[in-house]
């Protein structure tokens, strides 16, 4: 298990996108399936790089083992419907 301060630090690391040194860490310690807890909740890697529009890091951490917390899974799930209904109302716009 990772103290706190490693697991800030790797949170700190995905927000930046800092590839490079979280590929460091995983060669060297191997899961980066870690959460952060602040504010009360738990946070994924991945969703500290997605909030923080680091989308090749969220790429990089999905196809090295991230995955979402439950909560977050529901939060994307929740955007993705969002989403594909702004496309569909915007398909409605075009045709007019």
């Amino acid at each position: 298990m990772l103290s706190t301060t490693n697991t800030e630090q790797l949170f700190g690391l995905a927000c930046s996108g800092n590839i490079k040194a979280l590929e460091d860490f995983w060669n060297k310690q191997g899961d980066l399936n870690v959460t952060y807890e602040k504010f009360g909740n738990k946070h994924s890697l991945i969703m500290g790089a997605f909030r923080n529009q680091q989308y090749d890091t969220v790429t990089w951490l999905k196809n090295h083992g991230c995955r979402l917390t439950d909560e977050e899974q529901k939060e994307i799930d929740i955007e993705y419907m969002r989403i594909k209904t702004i496309g569909l109302l915007a398909s409605d716009v075009l045709k007019s």
